[in-house]
């Protein structure tokens, strides 16, 4: 990951001011020592501090251009800065709203698959009510049950379907969302 120093503000009357950085310039080095963050920046000021150092050399970076500053370590800089990655493009703003093209089949879909939850609860109903008339043979009340088991079947059937129209659609709606952030990347 490659990282680097960027001015974000410059203190008026300040010696950064004096010495002409200017918000954006990417700080590259401070008395011979690469700085990529806050902290390496912090380090190499306290060391030539400690050094005794009187002039100290501070690279930047501006449009393309190298540029040779000579500050003053007991001096304070006054300029802020952040690291930022410079390895990656800056991330995409995420689009915050979705729509899809198949708004009717996902409506569809929903209607069909309440519609077999129906058709299974009745189907519930219609399979225990034989078997609570308590006075029929086992084999009659079988043979009852069976519309009932029919319809819980067919109503799950529907359910399975509506989901897999579901799946179907969104996988769709994902598809061209994948190839349209392919084709604004190329």
């Amino acid at each position: 990951m490659s990282s680097v120093l960027k001015v974000i503000k410059v203190e008026e009357d300040s010696q950064a001011k004096h010495l002409g950085i200017l918000v954006g310039d990417i700080i590259v080095s401070y008395n011979e020592t690469p700085v990529n963050s806050s902290l390496a920046l912090s380090n190499a000021v306290q060391s030539a501090k400690k050094s005794g150092d009187e002039q100290v050399e501070i690279v930047i970076v501006r449009d393309g251009q190298q540029i040779l500053l000579q500050a003053l370590p007991a001096e304070r800089l006054g300029f802020l800065c952040e690291s930022k990655d410079n390895s990656k493009p800056p991330a995409k703003k995420h689009r915050p709203t979705y729509t899809s093209d198949y708004g009717i089949a996902r409506t569809v879909a929903g209607i069909i698959s309440t519609f077999g939850w129906i058709l299974v609860v009745v189907g519930v109903f219609v399979t225990v009510v034989p078997l609570l008339g308590g006075n029929a043979r086992f084999s009659v009340a079988w043979f009852a049950m069976m519309p009932g088991l029919g319809t819980v079947a067919s109503g799950f059937l529907m359910i399975m379907g509506a989901q897999v129209t579901q799946a179907t659609v969104d996988n769709a709606d994902h598809t061209r969302e994948i190839l349209a952030e392919m084709r604004a990347n190329n």
